[in-house]
């Protein structure tokens, strides 16, 4: 048998047969692929040409690619442009929280006076940068995306 070398094209195969000085044509329709039955045949010739991963099914079966649509990427882009929105939210915020601790806020300590772990107004505006992420999250519409 002379024939194409290994590959996964399932619907395509050539070669030729060689036996008692005579040339058969091979194609895919004298081929049977692995695992399949022979039904309403009493007998049947075979030849195996590949074996183990060098048969068409054991190429083909390779990692599956990703099918993306360009409403996914575009999902994708927008989640993420928001996500970066809400994180300068937070940083914006933060940094009027720590200017506004720093300016004003130390007056109203004999009222309202600090928590033992707040040291500083940058403390504080660290802490109000998660509060924000927090109170802010509803912005990211992570529940429309849904993989």
């Amino acid at each position: 048998v002379i024939c194409e070398p290994p590959n996964n094209k399932l619907d395509k195969f050539g070669g030729t047969l060689y036996w008692k000085e005579s040339k058969y044509p091979l194609s895919n329709q004298n081929m049977l692929l692995r695992g399949c039955v022979l039904r309403n045949t009493e007998w049947c010739f075979g030849l195996v040409v590949f074996a183990g991963p060098d048969t068409k099914l054991m190429q083909n079966s390779g990692r599956t690619k990703f099918k993306r649509t360009s409403i996914d990427r575009l999902m994708n882009t927008l989640v993420l442009w928001i996500f970066g929105f809400l994180v300068c939210m937070g940083v914006i915020l933060a940094i009027g929280n720590a200017i506004w601790e720093h300016e004003v806020g130390v007056c109203f300590q004999i009222y309202l006076p600090w928590d033992e772990g707040v040291h500083s107004a940058f403390f504080s505006g660290f802490l109000s940068f998660w509060s924000y992420i927090i109170i802010l999250n509803t912005v990211v519409p992570i529940s429309l995306y849904v993989r």
